[in-house]
């Protein structure tokens, strides 16, 4: 008898062989509409746009993204056409959104995910995408593009290192959420470079059952 699709996966993860390569399929592409995409190459388009004004209290930024579901390749994920940060000033409203996101974290529940896993059963596995961008990362790719992004680190305006500092301390709250959930007995924090993990295992250091080890990763 043949494994099931979880079973695939999880060996996978246990650097075992499974008997057939496993395939993931986002939630979001199961639920598709399967003549979705053909429709709108039927109407002519190919691709899609959407504009987006942030204008929190400190300032006004304004990106576009799009997405291609019907050329080759089908690129469904949105990419950046238009980035948001095009000025030092800009970083401001990119910090904004990252302290309100910073105060109204709150963890899922283990419920949650005991109760998803049991809805997928032997059909896949539950697996949760925190972020894996450094902010050098996000801010090429999403923010600012390449050339803005090494100008403004470069120079390191005040605003950029506000970015930095906020990124690094929303990884290591989400970092924290996901150990609490899970509860793994030894937990090895993935970082870069010099990434200072007190905090990490400050907050780890009264979780019962977890056992925090650092690793050189430079």
């Amino acid at each position: 008898m043949g494994m099931t699709p979880r079973e695939r996966i999880l060996a996978v993860y246990s650097g075992e062989e499974p008997d057939k390569t496993p395939v993931l399929i986002p939630k979001t592409l199961r639920r598709a509409n399967p003549g979705w995409y053909q429709r709108l190459e039927d109407r002519g388009a190919a691709l899609l746009g959407i504009a987006t004004v942030y204008e929190p209290p400190v300032g006004t930024i304004t990106g576009v993204v799009a997405t291609n579901p019907t050329g080759p390749g089908a690129n469904y994920a949105p990419h950046p056409v238009e980035h948001a940060v095009k000025q030092p000033s800009d970083w401001r409203v990119v910090n904004y959104f990252y302290k309100q996101t910073l105060d109204s974290l709150v963890p899922t529940s283990k419920e949650t995910f005991e109760r998803v896993e049991k809805a997928i059963g032997d059909d896949g596995v539950v697996t949760a995408f925190l972020s894996d961008y450094t902010p050098w990362q996000n801010a090429w790719i999403w923010l600012a593009g390449p050339e803005t992004a090494v100008t403004h680190f470069y120079e390191q305006p005040a605003e950029v290192q506000e970015f930095i500092d906020l990124s690094n301390r929303l990884h290591t709250r989400l970092a924290e959420f996901a150990a609490k959930m899970f509860s793994p007995k030894i937990c090895y924090p993935y970082h870069t470079g010099d990434t200072d993990l007190s905090v990490f295992t400050a907050l780890m250091k009264d979780v019962e059952g977890v056992e925090v080890r650092i690793r050189s990763m430079k």
